[in-house]
C-alpha cells in the first residue's frame, strides 16, 4: 500500500499556493461569509468571514487585500507592505 521511499507531507505542501482555486480581485468588494476549499487568493475586500473547509486550504491575502471579519483556515499567508 505505501511505499517505503515515500515520506509523509504536512497539510501544507499537499497543496501549494501557486495551485490556484479561487481568486477575489483587487476591485471587487464582497459582503458575506464565504466557505472555500482549496487555495483562495484574496486581492480584494471581504466584509465577513472566511472559512477554509479543510485541513490542507490556505488562504493568501495580497497587500491589497483586506478582511473585516473573522478568519478560521488551516494555513494562511499574509503579504505586507
Amino acid at each position: 500500500m505505501f511505499n517505503k521511499n515515500e515520506t509523509p507531507q504536512n497539510n501544507i505542501t499537499a497543496k501549494s499556493p501557486s495551485q490556484l482555486d479561487t481568486l477575489l480581485g483587487k476591485n471587487t468588494q464582497l459582503k458575506g461569509d464565504i466557505t472555500f476549499n482549496g487555495v483562495l487568493l484574496l486581492d480584494g475586500a471581504i466584509n465577513g468571514s472566511l472559512l477554509g473547509s479543510q485541513p490542507d486550504d490556505i488562504l493568501t491575502i495580497s497587500e491589497t487585500g483586506m478582511v473585516d471579519g473573522k478568519i478560521e483556515v488551516a494555513n494562511i499567508i499574509i503579504m505586507v507592505r
